[in-house]
């Protein structure tokens, strides 16, 4: 089995990495089941139908200097799709790099993901958090 550590991850805009993060997620592909069921059948039958590519989450601390994390809020305000944000299994500069990305090998702009919301809190016995929500278009595409 070969396993990878989670401290090695990160996000991505291209290049350039998101400061603060400290977890991301990807919520894939689901598939809409459409039942074509008829008269005369002893079970319900389905057919697949279109598919989501999901969502992503990543979330950690909240940098005002932090030029990555203004992007995606803009971004968020102007509803820009965003082709290069990348999440990263492994640091980018270690052997055997892999992350996820929106799939360019779809046609060009199908895949993107949108931020779609964003948060930040605050706990006076804490740290101040920012976190983003972004709704994947087309499908994310595993690199490595």
């Amino acid at each position: 089995m070969s396993a990878v550590m989670g401290k090695d991850s990160s996000v991505r805009i291209g290049a350039n990495k998101i400061l603060g993060l400290g977890t991301w997620a990807i919520a894939g592909v689901s598939s809409d089941m459409l039942e074509d069921t008829e008269f005369g059948d002893e079970y319900k039958t389905y057919l697949l139908g279109l598919k989501d590519g999901g969502t992503v989450t990543f979330a950690g601390y909240f940098d005002p200097g932090c030029t990555s994390q203004e992007y995606l809020r803009d971004a968020n305000a102007a509803g820009s799709n965003l082709t290069n944000l990348r999440f990263y299994v492994n640091e980018p500069s270690a052997a055997g790099t892999s992350y996820f990305e929106p799939d360019s090998s779809l046609s060009a702009g199908a895949s993107h993901v949108n931020i779609t919301a964003w948060e930040v809190s605050a706990d006076k016995g804490g740290l101040v958090q920012i976190n983003f929500t972004g709704k994947v278009s087309g499908r994310m595409a595993y690199v490595g």
